[in-house]
């Protein structure tokens, strides 16, 4: 059986999966197929790739965790269309013959579970599926998958990780209940950021005796990596990553700290020192993965800034070439897009060509997702 990580293009939004053995996590989703307005634009169709990794023997789909980050448009937009939201008992065929995949566990923070905004229909049933989870908490029917929910901050599993198998295990790295504590923002127009509310998690897959490690960070502020680096109940082997997915879609916010604006409107930064320390911690041979939209002058995220830090990071690596290693599934495929494809084996950390697999590209309706605070 194959042990891979795939990260899919979704503009500026993240849908990553990691299958090893049977166990099978996927980190936010960001699936434009709902219209929202009436601009049309080309975009990758992941659903058939979510669907062959949830693909089990007895014909059914099922993802083992869905892991929201936070709940950002861009981190749910188009969960309903192609995972099953309500009681775990359902016919997995929607209207046009599309199965839907079961979610076993949900994790989210405590945030997702009373959030200070439900701006969307695609919110709204999320939010809906996670409070049908969570009247279920200490009950027998809650132990049920497809009904499991797990409300997570670093508080509540301490340092030790979560073990899903012997050769898949979560150490949860943020939120802390401060930070998973988003405040009201009153009579103001537009919610405070969740950003800061996002899981944090290392994952670690173990093949005989080589280990490697993922590391995943939705939206988390240059704020919250500088707390994870000063924390004196982490050692460093606690953030080292040979995959690093780039916070915030490769935004300036997360590795220096914002302080306001300009009498332009545009963001300024301080620098966060520990926050780069928290993100560099690169072992041999590192790969960053940028979901973003391309790099385009003016246009942020993905910031320059902040691409150049991964840069630097992966230079200092032996027998890496930073630039090969620096990859954006929006542009993966010679421009186009593309999943880009890592395997966990016998040979090592190994990462599949573009090329490997055509590319389906499908036009479907816009979905205006909400941009959130970028930098």
């Amino acid at each position: 059986m194959a042990n891979y990580a795939h990260f899919y293009p979704c503009g500026n939004g993240d849908c990553s999966v990691i299958r090893v053995g049977d166990q099978i996590v996927i980190t936010d989703v960001n699936y434009r197929q709902t219209a929202q307005n009436d601009s049309k634009a080309e975009y990758f169709d992941f659903g058939s790739h979510l669907r062959q990794a949830c693909s089990q023997d007895d014909g059914t789909l099922r993802a083992t965790v869905f892991v929201l980050t936070h709940p950002d448009q861009d981190h749910l937009s188009g969960m309903g269309d192609l995972f099953h939201l309500g009681e775990p008992q359902f016919d997995p065929e929607t209207e046009d013959g599309t199965p839907l995949i079961l979610i076993e566990e949900l994790w989210v923070t405590p945030y997702a579970v009373d959030p200070n905004d439900s701006d969307s229909e695609a919110k709204q049933a999320v939010y809906a599926e996670i409070r049908r989870r969570y009247a279920l908490l200490g009950t027998e029917s809650g132990e049920q998958p497809g009904n499991i929910l797990r409300v997570l901050t670093t508080d509540d599993v301490g340092n030790d990780p979560i073990v899903l198998s012997d050769s898949l295990q979560a150490t949860i790295l943020a939120p802390t209940p401060e930070e998973a504590d988003i405040p009201d923002s009153g009579d103001s127009d537009a919610p405070n950021s969740a950003n800061d509310s996002s899981l944090v998690i290392q994952w670690a897959v173990s093949l005989g005796d080589d280990v490697w490690h993922v590391l995943l960070g939705g939206d988390a502020t240059a704020e919250v990596w500088e707390r994870i680096w000063n924390d004196d109940a982490l050692d460093q082997s606690r953030f080292q990553w040979d995959i690093l997915l780039a916070p915030h879609h490769c935004s300036r916010g997360a590795l220096e700290r914002r302080t306001g604006k300009d009498a332009d409107g545009n963001s300024e930064y301080e620098d966060c020192p520990d926050a780069k320390e928290a993100l560099g911690q690169a072992k041999p041979g590192a790969f960053v993965v940028v979901s973003a939209n391309e790099f385009e002058d003016g246009k942020t995220p993905p910031n320059p800034v902040a691409r150049n830090h991964y840069l630097d990071v992966l230079t200092n690596q032996a027998g890496v070439i930073a630039e090969d290693n620096l990859i954006q599934p929006e542009v993966h495929d010679d421009g186009d897009p593309a999943p880009v494809e890592f395997n966990f084996d016998d040979g090592g950390l190994s990462r599949e060509p573009a090329s490997s697999r055509a590319a389906t590209v499908e036009t479907v309706s816009a979905a205006g997702a909400a941009p959130g605070e970028f930098g």
